[in-house]
């Protein structure tokens, strides 16, 4: 019948507040627990995930994360020269050798 229905009125999509309409059913997206996203014990262990207890602690520095380390020099370059080999050509974003040389040197 075309884009607007006579009887429910225009189509407006698969998406309906949380409900998302795939192929045969419907899904409601309320519905999913997300175990990133659960608030975790903080007396026990200090846990970094997407809560937003988690993030706040984070933010004001109550909870610092370790800081990180540098991989070895051999696997950086391994790493640059695999980079510069397949993603530079579709994303121009630095110069490969200059990057290269500046760890290289």
């Amino acid at each position: 019948m075309g884009i607007s229905d006579q009887v429910n009125g225009p189509y407006e999509g698969p998406i309906r507040g949380t409900i998302v309409d795939v192929l045969d059913g419907e899904i409601d997206i309320a519905d999913y627990i997300c175990p990133e996203m659960a608030e975790p014990d903080f007396t026990n262990s200090p846990v970094f995930n997407q809560s937003r207890k988690s993030f706040i602690r984070s933010f004001c520095g109550a909870r610092r994360p370790k800081k990180p380390t540098l991989p070895p020099k051999e696997d950086a370059i391994k790493s640059i020269e695999t980079f510069t080999e397949y993603v530079l050509p579709y994303i121009p974003i630095v110069h490969g050798p200059t990057v290269l040389a500046s760890v290289s040197g």
